[in-house]
């Protein structure tokens, strides 16, 4: 990675206007050979180190920032990073003892997983500035009167600590448009290219499977719900009910104009990036129960967010949203789950903190990542359904509906993983005597999942 420094592209100030609709659409591409340069890194940046455990941002209030645009951009000289990387596991300490053990929870891991890390604790000696892998953004600094460097997404600072090198795998960047704000999402729109999930290494599910399989992927019952909303929906929830239309309104807005935009097979492309991102994919029984989970659970992509109920003393950031209906606060689940996943996909707590509705958010813009993160926690048992259990289960030959069963239960929540264990090295299904909440619904969309996803090496019988 230690490369030099690459050509420069000086941006001109008759550029201004042009650049400014570039930052718009999120890619800056050179107007003649259309070479990709980059996200602007901004302080909202997120950092990972080859050789790091933890994420990292920019962000502090010490970072010197240029005006392009309407956008405050990082300057080259600029490198403070808000902390370290946690433990260096560069081959330069290797056969060496740890130093350190540390906690990473999953919101702080780069893979997104919990662990306890042991090692030599990271300690930056960054170099005195930042390469680039294409070619160099160059802009004139009005406060300095001079040319300087901005790092994009496309550059990168080296460790000499480490020997390790140091990329910004999110921008941070928020995408705007008719002076609206959206927030990072699941799907690539026409104002933002590169937060589609895309690069599965195959196609888990195809477009014809979807279709079959009656997946209302264009969300058109969720927008048309939306778009009922009326103040009175909110009048027992908070005083203010105003300021949740407005809220709605701006998702409807990206659902609308944005969302609309995408292609069915973007769309589908989004759902095998998810699958392989959260491990499903590891096995074709697990695509085909996620599926048939995602299709109970959102009663097949209609129902993003589940309706606020006062009967059962729900607020309103205690309801599931998302195609797996990602959980708030529930007696088994206490804690709930919308914060630390927002945070996982890159959210910070002051964006959290902005956000009137957690499912009604969800359900708009991360609809399929908080699908799969539901499905790597179990809704928080510390189960990864595809290992813990689905796993499990085809290697103690349990029958495919037991597998389902304790599928259903631990995206349910209420069971912890070695209960789940227990009732698979039973390896026979029956039907069970406290059943888990849609479990008359849930057989019915596996026998419809059985007919339209491969089964993988096992054998699938319909209830």
């Amino acid at each position: 990675m230690g490369r030099s420094m690459s050509s420069r592209h000086v941006v001109q100030t008759s550029e201004q206007e042009d650049l400014k609709a570039m930052l718009r659409n999120l890619e800056l591409k050179d107007k003649t050979n259309n070479n990709v340069y980059g996200e602007f890194l901004t302080s909202n940046t997120i950092l990972a180190c080859q050789y790091g455990v933890k994420k990292q941002s920019l962000g502090s209030s010490s970072l010197k920032y240029t005006k392009i645009g309407d956008e405050e951009v990082l300057i080259d000289k600029d490198k403070n990073i808000r902390g370290t990387f946690g433990v260096c596991k560069s081959p330069k300490f290797a056969g060496l003892s740890s130093t350190t053990t540390i906690q990473v929870s999953a919101s702080e891991s780069i893979d997104g997983t919990a662990k306890t890390v042991g090692g030599h604790m990271c300690y930056m000696q960054l170099a005195q500035k930042w390469g680039a892998l294409t070619k160099e953004i160059v802009v004139f600094d009005s406060s300095t009167q001079d040319y300087r460097a901005i790092p994009t997404t496309n550059s990168y600072i080296l460790c000499h600590y480490g020997q390790g090198c140091i990329y910004p795998i999110d921008s941070g960047q928020r995408v705007t448009v008719n002076n609206t704000q959206y927030p990072l999402n699941d799907y690539k729109t026409t104002t933002n290219s590169n937060l589609i999930g895309t690069g599965a290494s195959k196609n888990y599910i195809t477009l014809a499977q979807l279709k079959s399989f009656g997946f209302e992927y264009n969300r058109q019952t969720y927008i048309n719900r939306l778009t009922n909303y009326t103040t009175n929906d909110f009048q027992s929830v908070g005083a203010n009910a105003t300021a949740y239309l407005q809220e709605i309104q701006i998702q409807l807005d990206y659902l609308n104009n944005e969302f609309s935009n995408i292609s069915d097979q973007d769309i589908v492309s989004n759902f095998n990036y998810y699958i392989e991102k959260y491990g499903i994919g590891k096995y074709d029984e697990a695509v085909l129960m996620f599926m048939a989970i995602t299709a109970q659970e959102s009663e097949y992509g209609t129902l993003m967010a589940e309706l606020w109920d006062s009967n059962q003393n729900y607020v309103y950031n205690q309801r599931g949203g998302g195609y797996s209906q990602l959980t708030g606060i529930t007696p088994s689940n206490p804690s709930g789950n919308y914060v630390d996943f927002l945070s996982h996909v890159g959210y910070s707590s002051n964006d959290i903190s902005n956000i009137l509705d957690q499912p009604f958010h969800v359900a708009t813009y991360l609809p399929m990542s908080s699908a799969g993160y539901a499905w790597t926690k179990g809704n928080a048992l510390s189960s990864d359904i595809t290992i813990d259990v689905i796993e499990y289960g085809i290697r103690k030959g349990a029958e495919m509906k037991l597998v389902y069963l304790a599928v259903s239960y631990a995206i349910n929540g209420g069971y912890v993983k070695s209960q789940l264990q227990t009732l698979l090295n039973g390896k026979t299904f029956s039907e069970p005597s406290s059943p888990p909440i849609g479990w008359k619904e849930r057989k019915l969309s596996y026998n419809k999942a059985i007919q339209y996803f491969s089964h993988g090496t096992s054998t699938f019988v319909p209830f």
